[in-house]
């Protein structure tokens, strides 16, 4: 890989932790302790924006496979992306009524954060080869934790009010932060990111067509290892975003103060770093289906102790560090399996249709874990997570693994 490109998506790598921890917690934040809303109405919200953002993934995917210009067919698409979702970060920052904050963040960057997603994705596939992806993802997840740092630093330090919950002024200067980190990496990936070569790309089709084949039964029949895979990450996606989307809500509803704060961090940093960094490296040597499979018992375990927080701190702290050590190694895994199998011709649509299968998880998740929460309690997100990751084991176990293919292929 060229040095250049591989600079681009370290670049990308630290902003779309910006934008992700932003997006994904911060906005839920806004419109908890800002707002006032309630839990199942941020869970609303963050269900509308994973539903527009699945389709819409899925189109610009399909459209970035089949544009051919000078500059490359995932660029245009990117840095688009980049510069109209900074835009509206910023009309976020201004929203004070629910309804806003939804049509903003549930729909229009739900639309234009995914031309950067869809794009970010396709990139780490095209410019990659399967017998060293899972490297590449390990490396490039050292970079996203820098993002994800900085915004943990700054979730430790903030100033909070009376009820516990982060200032307005906090929630002010992360969406600037975002944004302006989005429009300074649009400005720098134009003049380093250099694609494949034209030349070397399958010939054009209209977009519109390949969504249509989605549908093709001798498409579902030459592509069946992905679908299968497609039904088990559904699974396996539900159980994570029962818990995750709503872990700020947690540290606040539970009082923590800035030294909790700080030590659940440096946990769930330290866990998610070493378990993201392994598990997705050494499945080019393994397997993907091998490291997920071992790896869910683990997450089950770290769930389990995690929902303990009010039997003990210190039980709490060692679950969150094995939940984060295997669930986010498992997602990362689960990341790389999906460019193993998609269609290297049409692959900005495949991996729409993987985060479809993404999105179409969250949703359920996003919603039992909201409802429990306000009926039982918080904690309450942690054990509807264990009971789901159940289920995604013998979906798995049905799939083949590219990398262990091609590895008996040598052997032979």
């Amino acid at each position: 890989m060229k040095r250049t490109n591989f600079i681009s998506l370290a670049i990308l790598a630290v902003v779309t932790s910006f934008y992700s921890l932003t997006e994904n917690s911060w906005f839920n934040s806004w419109t908890s302790g800002v707002i006032g809303s309630s839990n199942f109405e941020t869970m609303v919200m963050v269900s509308t924006s994973a539903g527009m953002g699945a389709a819409f993934f899925l189109i610009w995917g399909a459209i970035s496979d089949n544009i051919r210009t000078k500059f490359g067919r995932r660029k245009p698409v990117l840095l688009t992306g980049l510069v109209l979702s900074a835009i509206f970060i910023f009309m976020f920052a201004g929203s004070k009524e629910f309804i806003a904050c939804l049509i903003l963040d549930g729909i229009v960057l739900g639309i234009t954060g995914n031309m950067m997603w869809s794009s970010w994705h396709s990139l780490i596939a095209d410019l990659s080869k399967p017998k060293t992806r899972g490297k590449l993802v390990s490396n490039l997840f050292i970079f996203a934790s820098i993002g994800g740092l900085l915004l943990t630093v700054i979730e430790i330090v903030a100033e909070t009010d009376e009820r516990g919950f982060f200032t307005e002024a906090t929630h002010l200067f992360i969406f600037y932060l975002t944004a302006i980190s989005m429009l300074v990496a649009a400005f720098i990936l134009f003049f380093t990111l250099k694609e494949v070569p034209m030349i070397k790309l399958p010939p054009k089709r209209r977009w519109y067509i390949d969504l249509k084949n989605i549908f093709d039964a001798e498409e579902l029949k030459s592509h069946k290892e992905f679908y299968k895979f497609l039904l088990a990450a559904i699974v396996l996606t539900c159980a994570k975003y029962a818990y995750v989307p709503l872990l700020i809500v947690f540290r606040q509803e539970k009082g923590f103060d800035s030294f909790q704060r700080l030590i659940s961090y440096i946990i769930m940093g330290v866990g998610t770093f070493i378990g993201t960094f392994l598990l997705a490296r050494i499945s080019d040597k393994y397997g993907r289906r091998n490291i997920i499979i071992y790896s869910i018992p683990g997450a089950i375990l770290g769930l389990i102790l995690s929902a303990m927080i009010d039997l003990s701190f210190e039980v709490f702290l060692i679950g969150y560090s094995i939940l984060f050590f295997f669930f986010e190694g498992i997602t990362k895994t689960q990341e790389t399996w999906a460019q193993d199998l998609a269609d290297e011709e049409a692959r900005g649509k495949f991996l729409g249709l993987a985060n479809i299968s993404q999105t179409l998880g969250r949703i359920p998740g996003l919603l039992l874990a909201g409802i429990f929460a306000d009926i039982i309690g918080i904690n309450a997100i942690f054990i509807v997570s264990a009971i789901i990751v159940v289920f995604s084991i013998p979906l798995f176990l049905r799939v083949k693994d590219v990398v262990l293919n091609e590895q008996k292929k040598i052997n032979k």
